[in-house]
């Protein structure tokens, strides 16, 4: 507030005299009443100084003296002035005061009279705190405004409070007016005020304190514009800034900014993103002050380009980037180009070609040929004739409706005819076939492929490599082809042809569970689930869960029984024999070869009843020889059969049946260790009969025989035969109307007689000592 007075004066004493007797108290006692009226008014100028500073210069600049006429125009304007004045002579002017700052004041002069008030147009003043004024306001001759640098523009506030901060050089300041909100300070009912009056007496006031730094502030995280498909994205700092603000008005920077997808790096005009593929993206960066820091996140999403055909005949081109097109009606031409394209051809003899990228393309109704180019393709023909080659990549093609033909092309691709009388060849790779409904020609080609003819009488061709080929129902061919090929037969009941091909292939029929009848001599698999089949070319040979038969031929084959009580003959050739579960019976080819005999579990025998020349059956070393059968190797067997020669027997601790067949044979059994028993041995010879001996440890035992047969026996074990004193000890037991001799022995001499053998028949036993 200014006011300003002017003076006047007479012509001579006399009016000077009158003027002031106008201006004279008429009372005894001066009134107060102007001193605090002056008082108030200082003290409201003194508080709205305070709250709204002006802009201050330094302290080590001089700076002139405020002048009022150079003063910007007053916040309170003159209305009327209530007073009449008479012009001053020439050099009746009274001298100038001092110039003085507003604010400074001097106490009233006792000699003012009576003030008559103005009537002013007044600018609405801020919200004060009301606040009492003394009567003596000498004090406020002291009082100092704030020094305020150029640039700083923050509110002033008490020195140590909470809100006390400075502003950050390069950033956007607090205006004078901006103060902070009451969520920000303590709530009192003490005045505050921007700059505390000093007591007179202190002469030396301290230095305010440096106010705390408040950290930047979030309002939500950042949501940017979609990106359709590779185009260039640049985000500029003012984006990634969008919703956050800093109390302090320091400058903001950013850091440790990452991307969930694709790559970003620095340039100078901001943040350049390289799109790596279709999805959403998640930006996480960190914003900072300088001193406290925020975690914030920025969103988007890279999609495809729209390109919309007609439903005439169109031809539309895609773009290096991820395209959407769609060709609608008519029989339209597309060329995707690069990049992760979704095609739809619509209705139309569409001829689509999906170019680099892994392509998602329908066909749609119509004759369509489809072109998948490099990358893992997904095409579907639709209804109609279609042609449809996935080419370079992992592609995954359905013909769908019609006759079609599908070249899978390099890799390893899944091809689908699906209804039709389609032709598949899946190329190079391991690639997965199925025909489907339909009479399907279906061939592996190179690679180890799956090829499934299904419904329909279906050619199923492997190829090269090392094929698994299902025929399906109805009346199929399939041919293995080279490598080593697995195939397995289908519970159609027809009359199928199997050809195992180059390489050694399977004939798998373990599917079933009634039983087969396979002959690979006779080149034959019957049963009621399978019907009956042709097959040739297989080394190899899987039974089903019921009781099959199974014959080998002369090339070195294995066969395999499965579960139930299979039969299995090995025939010519170098064979490897496996019961499975069950009780099975293996029969021994009289080849001369060197074959594996597994009885697997169960009680199985192996049958040496072809050999015409003796044979030796170790059990404990697991291995049979003799000059029909070869050298072979035997084991998990619970009954064995001898030939018409001489058989030798030997076994050992494992229980076991013997049947030594015709000739004169020999059952050995060997000592068991030097330790008691947990459980007696029990052995059985169900044919033990004149000429066959048992051996026991040193001792051979056999029946005794008269007349004729004694000279014979006396020839071979001499003529001393007679009871010994060794721990050997046998009689002779009725069970069931059978007859029964049972031998005992104490092999290891350690009083228990652990090893038993029981002979069907009563039999007189003779035991001699053998050299």
């Amino acid at each position: 507030m200014i006011i300003d007075v002017k003076g006047t004066k007479g012509a001579g004493q006399a009016h000077e005299a009158e003027t002031r007797q106008r201006y004279e108290l008429k009372e005894v006692r001066p009134s107060k009443m102007p001193l605090a009226f002056g008082a108030l008014i200082l003290g409201i100028a003194a508080y709205l100084k305070s709250a709204m500073p002006s802009w201050g210069r330094l302290p080590e600049q001089d700076e002139p003296p405020f002048r009022p006429e150079e003063a910007e125009e007053p916040r309170l304007k003159l209305i009327e002035t209530g007073m009449r004045a008479d012009p001053l002579e020439q050099g009746d002017a009274p001298e100038e005061a001092e110039p003085h700052r507003i604010g400074s004041g001097t106490p009233f002069d006792n000699r003012l009279t009576e003030p008559t008030f103005l009537m002013v147009d007044s600018v609405p003043p801020p919200s004060v705190q009301p606040f009492a004024a003394k009567a003596d306001v000498s004090h406020l001759a002291t009082f100092q405004g704030a020094l305020l640098v150029a640039n700083d523009n923050v509110a002033p506030t008490r020195a140590g409070s909470p809100d006390a901060s400075t502003g950050g050089s390069g950033s956007r300041g607090s205006a004078p007016w901006d103060h902070p909100s009451s969520d920000d300070r303590e709530h009192d009912d003490t005045p505050k005020h921007s700059n505390p009056l000093p007591k007179p007496a202190d002469d030396d006031p301290k230095t305010p304190e440096t106010p705390a730094n408040r950290a930047p502030r979030t309002s939500g995280p950042v949501y940017l514009r979609d990106v359709a498909g590779c185009a260039a994205v640049l985000i500029a700092l003012s984006d990634l800034l969008a919703n956050v603000s800093d109390p302090d008005g320091d400058a903001l920077s950013i850091r440790n900014l990452k991307v969930s997808s694709g790559a970003i790096t620095w340039t100078a005009n901001g943040w350049l993103y390289d799109v790596s593929g279709l999805g959403p993206v998640t930006v996480t960066y960190e914003i900072t002050d300088g001193k406290a820091t925020v975690v914030q996140h920025a969103y988007f999403s890279v999609i495809r380009n729209a390109i919309v055909g007609t439903d005439g005949d169109d031809m539309l081109i895609g773009t290096a980037c991820a395209d959407d097109i769609q060709g609608r009606g008519g029989n339209d031409i597309i060329d995707a180009r690069a990049g992760d394209d979704l095609i739809d051809g619509g209705a139309g003899d569409d001829h689509i070609m999906g170019g680099a990228g892994d392509d998602i393309i329908h066909g749609g109704a119509g004759n369509d040929i489809i072109f998948g180019g490099a990358g893992n393709d997904q095409i579907s023909g639709g209804a109609g004739d279609d042609r449809l080659f996935g080419d370079d990549g992992n592609d995954t093609v359905f013909g769908d409706d019609g006759d079609d033909q599908i070249h899978g092309g390099n890799g390893n691709d899944a091809l689908f005819g699906g209804a039709g009388n389609d032709i598949v060849n899946g190329d190079a790779g391991d690639d997965r076939i199925e025909g489907n409904a339909g009479h399907d020609v279906l061939h592996g080609g190179d690679g180890n492929d799956v090829v499934s003819g299904g419904d329909g009488n279906d050619r199923v061709e492997g190829g090269k490599g090392a094929d698994l080929l299902l025929d399906g129902a109805g009346r199929d061919t399939v041919s293995g082809g080279e490598g080593d090929d697995h195939v397995v037969v289908a519970l159609d009941g027809d009359r199928d042809v199997y050809d195992g091909g180059v390489g050694t292939d399977t004939l798998d029929l373990s599917l079933t569970g009634s039983g087969v009848d396979v002959d690979l001599a006779e080149g034959s698999a019957n049963g009621c689930e399978i019907g009956d089949n042709e097959i040739t070319g297989f080394e190899v040979v899987q039974g089903g869960a019921g009781d099959d038969t199974i014959a080998g031929s002369r090339g070195n084959e294995t066969l395999s029984g499965g579960a139930g009580n299979d039969t299995i003959t090995d025939g010519g050739g170098q064979d490897i024999v496996s019961g499975g579960a069950g009780n099975d019976i293996i029969r021994a080819a009289a080849d001369s070869d060197d074959d594996v005999f597994d009885g697997g579990s169960g009680c199985d025998t192996l049958d040496y009843s072809s050999s015409q020349s003796g044979v030796t059956v170790d059990l404990t070393q697991g291995l049979a020889s003799g000059c029909d059968i070869g050298n072979d190797t035997i084991s998990g067997f619970e009954t064995v059969v001898g030939g018409s020669g001489d058989d030798h027997f030997i076994v050992g601790q494992q229980p076991v049946v013997m049947e030594g067949g015709d000739g004169n044979d020999l059952f050995e059994f060997a000592p068991p260790p030097p330790v008691n028993a947990c459980a007696p041995i029990l052995h059985e010879i169900v044919d033990f009969k004149a000429g066959d001996r048992i051996r026991m440890s040193k001792y051979d035992l056999f029946e005794k025989v008269f007349d004729k047969l004694e000279d014979q026996f006396e020839s071979i074990y001499g003529d001393k035969v007679a009871e010994d004193d060794a721990r050997i000890r046998f009689s002779h037991e009725r069970s069931e109307s059978i007859d029964r001799t049972v031998i005992e022995a104490d092999l290891n001499r350690d009083g228990i007689y652990e090893t038993s053998i029981h002979i069907d028949g009563h039999r007189a036993i003779v035991i001699v000592e053998h050299a």
